[in-house]
């Protein structure tokens, strides 16, 4: 009976490691996740370390890590071994992290193939926390950074200075900081950083100072994330005094909550503009004699501090439309420019405006009046222009030109009597007799006179009227058709649109274009693409290349168009060579 027994004891373990032998190598796998630390500081790094035996192919899934960490490294290493008969493997993969917050994270449980690890806990300290009067742990480690704000509360686009400090007492190489980011903010970093030394807590550190001009676009709180920087310490290795070693180093700064306000309920001005500073000038042509046709080019410069171009308005385009007739104005493309004034951003925009006048007399540009929001003194201020007078004078050799359009005073000559009317008593009939002879040659004189006149018209000035040769142009004319060519020939974009409007202002087919694409639309080849290829010219970022020489030669090839079609006037053909 025992020795039964012992028969099937021998029969079922020799049975067991036949099945063990036949079995798969995954029958046996097994996963595990060790972190090299169960405390660190959120401006130090930890070590996951995630281990797969038995032959199992499987990856880690590692989405679920990137929750509250930041995975900076990932290596992954193999082992394979012969034991008794029995081959044995496994996997590694070894993972730097580092935490996005502090208090107690979770490293969850991450599926490996068809196995998963267990949970596991890492409490993350505040590095620059620190009891009242002791240094932080990111001070003892010699690299902290800081992070502020002026003002902490402000209003929607308002400039917000944002500081960021990094402190240090060690050699730090290959140091980056990471960007500012704001949501639904304009953010614009300073040029250069301010590196000083200061004391802290009974020691010295060297501090570099990087800041940021920040203007919120919407009312809120703004959360700004706190700022990171990595870099590279020099190390003693062991055994080793003339050659140390670079260990990588983090460090991030403090979170900041910024408050945002809505535009004052008392602002009853135009477009909201925020700023420290706001002054307006301008510049006007030298004291002298202003002509019919000349133009007058006025420049508008608005500053405005703490604030950015794009929140300055336009100032003269509400002003065209208050313009007398007798007044065309034609503004270029504003100028645009924000720079670092003083630790303060500051924009500028300049405005130029040709004006020509039509007529002579006395004018009157309107007073600009801009408000904006003081946020030192926090009120309403004024910036103004004053209106600007002038007069213009009839062009030199143009005795016909209109009267001035204001003062006019217009005299009705009185009516002439006529001697019969005057008479007290009437004339005797002698006399009456006598002077009959007197109309009547008159009369005969006057219709020799005309036939005279048709005759030379018939004869003389009709033929040369049919000549093609132009009639010479007026004075005004003439003046602006030279102003046109000088401005094309220095290939000036701006002047020649300026110029050569106001030549097709003086033309009566064309005195309505405002526009170089409305003048284009009267004229005919090769004129009409050269003007086109300008006014591209004049809106494009850069116009600096643009040649004129093109416009000159298209404009003397292309007629101009008269009055009664609209369209440029054709050259009478050649009479034929063998007529019949």
């Amino acid at each position: 009976m025992v020795k039964f027994v012992m028969h099937r004891l021998h029969s079922i373990a020799a049975l067991t490691l036949v099945l063990m032998l036949g079995m798969p190598s995954s029958a046996f796998a097994a996963v595990q996740a060790q972190l090299d630390r169960a405390t660190i500081y959120n401006n130090e790094t930890t070590h996951l370390t995630i281990t797969l035996s038995g032959g199992d192919d499987g990856e880690p899934d590692l989405a679920p890590l990137r929750q509250d960490f930041d995975i900076l490294s990932q290596q992954q290493s193999s082992s394979y071994q012969w034991i008794n008969g029995q081959n044995n493997s496994s996997k590694s993969w070894q993972l730097t992290l580092r935490p996005k917050r502090t208090g107690q994270l979770s490293i969850p449980s991450l599926q490996v193939g068809a196995l998963r690890t267990a949970r596991l806990l890492l409490q993350v300290e505040d590095a620059n926390a620190a009891l009242p009067g002791q240094p932080s742990a990111a001070e003892k480690q010699g690299l902290w950074m800081e992070l502020s704000a002026t003002p902490e509360r402000a209003l929607v686009q308002q400039q917000i200075i944002v500081s960021v400090k990094i402190y240090q007492a060690i050699n730090l190489n290959q140091a980056q900081l990471s960007d500012l980011q704001a949501d639904h903010a304009v953010v614009k970093a300073f040029d250069k950083d301010l590196n000083y030394q200061q004391s802290r807590n009974g020691r010295m550190w060297n501090v570099t100072e990087r800041k940021f001009a920040l203007f919120p676009q919407q009312h809120g709180d703004i959360s700004l994330a706190p700022m990171q920087l990595d870099g590279n310490v020099q190390v003693q290795a062991s055994g080793n005094r003339f050659f140390p070693s670079l260990q990588p180093i983090h460090v991030q700064s403090n979170a900041l909550t910024l408050h945002v306000d809505g535009i004052p309920a008392n602002w009853r001005g135009g477009d909201w503009l925020p700023a420290t500073r706001v002054t307006l000038r301008e510049s006007w042509p030298a004291q002298g004699s202003i002509k019919v046709g000349d133009p007058i080019t006025r420049s508008i410069h608005l500053q405005a501090d703490s604030a950015l171009d794009s929140q300055l308005p336009d100032l003269t385009a509400s002003s065209l439309s208050l313009l007398p007739p007798q007044l065309k104005a034609y503004p270029e493309k504003p100028a645009l420019s924000t720079s670092l004034q003083g630790g303060n951003m500051q924009a500028i925009r300049e405005e130029k405006l040709a004006i020509i006048a039509s007529q002579p007399g006395h004018y009157s540009l309107p007073e600009i009046r801009l408000p904006w929001w003081n946020t030192t003194t926090k009120r309403i201020e004024y910036a103004t222009l004053p209106a600007r007078q002038f007069d213009v004078i009839a062009a030199a050799g143009n005795s016909s030109a209109s009267q001035p359009t204001t003062g006019m005073t217009q005299t009705t000559p009185a009516p002439t009597t006529s001697p019969l009317q005057n008479s007290e008593k009437p004339a005797d009939a002698g006399a009456t007799t006598a002077d009959w002879w007197q109309p009547l040659a008159l009369i005969a004189l006057t219709g020799w006179l005309c036939t005279l006149l048709a005759l030379l018209y018939v004869l003389y000035l009709r033929p040369r009227l049919n000549n093609t040769t132009p009639a010479r142009a007026k004075p005004a004319t003439k003046k602006l058709k030279q102003q046109f060519t000088k401005a094309a020939a220095a290939h000036d974009a701006a002047a020649s649109e300026i110029a050569l409007l106001a030549y097709a202002h003086s033309q009566p087919a064309t005195v309505d274009c405002h526009t170089l694409s409305s003048l284009a639309a009267r004229v005919e080849e090769p004129l009409q693409s050269q003007l086109h290829q300008l006014e591209a010219a004049r809106y494009a970022p850069d116009n600096n290349d643009w040649n004129g020489q093109a416009l000159l030669a298209a404009f003397e090839q292309t007629a101009w168009p008269d009055v009664e079609t609209g369209r440029a006037s054709k050259k009478p053909a050649l009479p034929p060579l063998y007529p019949d």
